[in-house]
């Protein structure tokens, strides 16, 4: 892992929202964030922030009427808690909101980041 590494799991069109784990000096962090009119180059937001102890970890949006979303995480898979704001979904260029995950790096590589994720389901 470097430094500055970023991971997370992302629901996004237009705006997006997102649990995001940093690997920051003082360890893993995990925020979640939005950014309205990222399509605009707008600033993220960042609602709450709680650091990692272990980096296993389980993540949930549950996504309510009117596109709202709520953002959730677990270190058993049994017991979540929310973190942060509500997020409404906003459709993309082409289509609706999409949902992922994702990982970057502040630095130029030939070897690229990785995250292991063992099952993604929707319901």
């Amino acid at each position: 892992r470097y430094r500055g590494e970023r991971m997370g799991f992302v629901v996004m069109g237009y705006d997006y929202g997102m649990l995001a784990i940093d690997n920051t000096p003082n360890g893993l962090l995990l925020s979640q964030i939005s950014c309205k009119n990222a399509n605009r180059n707008s600033k993220e937001v960042v609602h709450a922030s709680v650091k990692l102890d272990q980096p296993q970890l389980y993540v949930r949006v549950i996504v309510e009427a009117g596109a709202m979303c709520r953002f959730y995480f677990s270190n058993d898979n049994t017991h979540f808690l929310p973190l942060g704001e509500p997020f409404k979904a906003n459709t993309g260029q082409w289509i609706g909101a999409k949902m992922g995950f994702f990982i970057t790096r502040p630095i130029v590589s030939n070897d690229g980041g990785w995250l292991d994720v063992d099952w993604f389901r929707v319901e």
